[in-house]
């Protein structure tokens, strides 16, 4: 019985290890994972702001031409 108990012991003193082993790499990988979601997280978040920045500069673009159009027309009509 002692033998058994002995044998006993070392199995589980082997499993203790293995899950000590195996915690880790689960808090690991949780990290990982953690880490992954922020960086997808931040890209979204500088996609949103250089699509906004898009936006703005278009409407810039916009308006700069339409002054552009403007003054070339009001030249047209004094040489005219």
């Amino acid at each position: 019985m002692e033998k058994s108990n002995e044998t006993l012991l070392k199995e589980n003193e082997k499993f203790t290890d293995g899950n000590s082993k195996l915690q880790k790499e689960i808090f690991q990988t949780i990290q990982r994972i953690d880490v992954a979601t922020l960086i997808k997280e931040v890209d979204m978040e500088e996609l949103k702001m250089l699509a906004n920045n898009n936006i703005s500069m278009n409407m810039g673009f916009q308006a700069m031409l339409q002054k552009w159009e403007a003054i070339t027309n009001k030249e047209e009509e004094e040489i005219i």
